[in-house]
């Protein structure tokens, strides 16, 4: 706890009931729910094949969809937010939106940088196959950008803002406003079906991002940084190298083997999270120097 995680909190202790937090949730998730089913039955009335674009077999215009459904999460924290705390979305994202820009800025020059430099190590060890042509993938990626900008920024208002918020102001301890919201962001991708061995390592690279993400808003203040480190994490996921067979419609590449072979998906999620960890280690010499 620090003053300016503690003026970031302070709205949140008006109305920090916990009966409160688990109504939010249930009523978020339903209206979130509602918002992705009628989004994609729209989308399907226009032709598109919505049911591949997560097994790595439909276009852009798909995958786009179905990243564009997270807005519903978003107008579901607003929802709640008005109807159950009587307060707005700039409250979860920090009370300077000029400090909360400048820690975004700060947080995604330095994890793109490392991210672009940890392609060196990633290529040692695979070679990525082309998917995209690189005009059609130029003409999607503002789109593109925006879309993944969207997912991130709807799952840290979630995850770091309305809980961890709601959390902090009735909690002091870390051990409940730190790990809590993170352990059930890593648990939100658990999918043996999907990952088989590889599940649990695959929860502990989400978990790694939520309590990379809730530290950097705990020590700023805002959730800047903390959408910056998801979105940047997220555009190299999704639009550099995005998995053989999982939402790789908008990237230019994908990955050499599928989420089944088990040896190769083991190498990448960790060196995926030995990125994760030096982008924090070397955002946080930077923050440290300037005093958060």
């Amino acid at each position: 706890m620090n003053p300016r995680f503690a003026r970031y909190i302070e709205p949140a202790k008006a109305k920090s009931q916990l009966w409160r937090l688990g109504l939010g949730l249930m009523l978020g998730t339903v209206i979130y729910y509602a918002f992705t089913l009628s989004i994609l039955l729209v989308g399907a009335s226009f032709g598109l094949d919505i049911e591949n674009a997560l097994s790595g077999q439909a276009g852009p215009p798909e995958t786009a969809v179905l990243l564009l459904s997270f807005l519903g999460m978003t107008f579901a924290v607003i929802l709640v937010l008005r109807l159950l705390h009587g307060r707005d979305l700039m409250s979860v994202i920090g009370p300077d939106p000029v400090e909360a820009r400048r820690h975004f800025i700060i947080a995604a020059v330095i994890s793109f940088a490392i991210s672009i430099a940890s392609f060196a190590l990633y290529l040692m060890a695979f070679t990525p196959n082309p998917n995209l042509p690189l005009p059609v993938w130029l003409a999607w990626l503002p789109f593109s950008l925006i879309l993944v900008l969207i997912q991130t920024s709807a799952e840290e208002l979630v995850f770091r803002g309305y809980i961890q918020q709601q959390l902090a102001a009735r909690f002091a301890s870390p051990l409940i406003w730190w790990l809590l919201p993170s352990a059930l962001f890593g648990l939100m991708h658990y999918s043996p079906e999907t990952y088989g061995a590889n599940t649990w390592l695959v929860v502990i690279g989400a978990g790694l991002i939520g309590l990379v993400a809730a530290d950097v808003t705990a020590r700023t203040g805002n959730l800047g940084a903390a959408i910056a480190i998801h979105f940047v994490n997220n555009t190299m996921a999704i639009l550099f190298i995005a998995p053989l067979d999982d939402l790789n419609g908008l990237a230019l590449n994908v990955g050499s083997f599928s989420a089944v072979d088990i040896d190769a998906m083991r190498l990448a999620l960790q060196m995926d999270i030995a990125v994760i960890l030096v982008c924090y280690y070397i955002y946080l010499r930077i923050m440290r120097q300037r005093g958060f």
